[in-house]
């Protein structure tokens, strides 16, 4: 691009997420009855991970799970979207041979009259070649390998893009499965409270509304799985269509959890890489180069093309004389210069177009970085905040409440609001976590990290 610039006006942690593996439910003594609340051991996220009745977490088991790199370059090795690209770069290619070769030669044959009385026929053989004003062939040549390269950026760009979509479809399928393996784990515990609820009403400990408010709370959670079902179909049918599969096709599990992403680079330093290897601003360049060419080529049509051809005939000839040969030479006069004029002053329109379209693409890929920037920096904020300070508040909160209850200093419906804050929380953390990873892909496709294969 420096080449354009030059000829024209400048250019303007995670932490780790473990939840209190005993949930002492109640452990007020009861033995007057001769019943005594043990402490019930809860699930933790890992263990539900593998067990939990989600879709396609069996599959965890076999050890194949679904990782984010084997998604990106199955994409990219099956999506037709590619494809359609890369036959769009071979037509270009196939152009320059074409704008470089010359005319196919002419050859013609007639037969008249030797005079308007005679009864003798003569007749011609005539073979004729065009040639082109020295450097038009080389200048259409040019044009074309510079279209065929900005077509080759569009395939880098297409591949950029898939890769970004097929991030962003994982971590959403991330997201759903651990959602659903959450969703299943909170409906053990919300039985589990149900039960012992149960127990303390059956001895008169309890109200009868604490049952019943663990039942609003199952239904709540019922609810959410189908919602959770729903949205799990959908990402699996994302990921199998960018996959080139069918909706419904099954996928493997994905892993437990997913490890702190690094912090990105500065911004600085970003930006230089983005307006050095962003596909569209190469693309653009190569279009500028490709115009620019085209220019060069309208000037030339002031000049004339020629055309040189050979011939035999019997009209020049006596009658018993052999045949006469005959050399001639042909230029066109291009004296139409109203219609040379307005093509060169179209192609310098079109240098122009692609140098402004330049122009503002590289603005708006600063701001496209910019804002992907930013968007990764909060993302991160947030992760930091749940892991580090929001879930472990809620934990707090669920065993003070756990123990206020079974002292009968609180009432049921406060431990289960505290539960149910604590399972919100760490809902909303792997959101956090899944939308810093895709707001982490939206960054490389903003800077133009080349993806595999490039």
């Amino acid at each position: 691009m420096d080449a354009l610039i030059s000829s024209s006006a400048s250019f303007p942690s995670r932490p780790a997420l473990t939840l209190i593996a005993a949930f002492a439910l109640l452990i007020a003594g009861e033995t007057s009855q001769g019943q005594s609340l043990s402490n019930t051991s809860l699930r933790t996220t890992d263990d539900v991970a593998l067990t939990a009745a989600a879709p396609n977490a069996a599959q965890a088991s076999k050890g194949e799970l679904l990782i984010e790199e084997q998604v990106v370059a199955e994409v990219l090795a099956n999506n037709p979207s590619v494809e359609q690209m890369i036959a769009a770069w071979r037509a270009a290619q196939a152009r320059i041979r074409q704008d470089r070769a010359l005319d196919d030669p002419m050859v013609a044959a007639s037969v008249a009259p030797q005079s308007f009385q005679s009864n003798d026929v003569g007749y011609r053989i005539e073979a004729s070649q065009k040639l082109y004003f020295p450097g038009k062939r080389n200048l259409r040549a040019r044009a074309a390998a510079f279209e065929a390269s900005a077509a080759q950026k569009d395939v880098l760009r297409i591949r950029q893009q898939l890769a970004e979509e097929a991030s962003q479809a994982y971590y959403d399928y991330f997201l759903v499965f651990r959602s659903m393996a959450i969703n299943e784990e909170s409906i053990g515990i919300v039985k589990q409270l149900k039960a012992n609820a149960e127990s303390r009403f059956a001895t008169g400990r309890a109200l009868q509304q604490d049952v019943l408010q663990a039942d609003v709370e199952l239904g709540r959670l019922e609810e959410q799985r189908l919602s959770l079902v729903r949205l799990d179909a959908v990402a699996r049918a994302r990921l199998n269509t960018l996959l080139n599969r069918e909706p419904n096709e099954p996928l493997q599990a994905v892993p437990i959890d997913l490890m702190t992403p690094a912090p990105p680079e500065e911004p600085s330093v970003l930006l230089a890489k983005a307006l050095g290897q962003r596909p569209e601003l190469q693309a653009l360049a190569q279009q500028a180069e490709a115009q620019r060419s085209k220019w060069a080529l309208a000037q030339k049509e002031y000049y004339p093309d020629y055309e040189i051809l050979g011939a035999y005939d019997t009209f020049w000839r006596a009658p018993d004389g052999d045949l006469r040969a005959m050399v001639g030479f042909r230029v066109n006069a291009p004296v139409r210069r109203g219609r040379r004029d307005a093509a060169v002053a179209e192609a310098q329109s079109r240098v122009a177009e692609k140098i402004l379209a330049y122009r503002k693409m590289a603005n708006d890929v600063r701001f496209e970085v910019t804002e992907a920037y930013e968007g990764v920096r909060e993302s991160d904020a947030v992760v930091k905040l749940y892991g580090e300070k929001l879930i472990h508040t809620a934990e707090q909160s669920v065993t003070q409440a756990q123990s206020a209850y079974a002292t009968n200093r609180s009432d049921f419906l406060t431990l289960l609001t505290a539960q149910r804050s604590l399972i919100e929380l760490r809902m909303k953390y792997y959101e956090a976590l899944s939308e810093a990873f895709k707001r982490r892909a939206a960054l490389r496709r903003a800077v133009g990290k080349p993806v595999g294969g490039e």
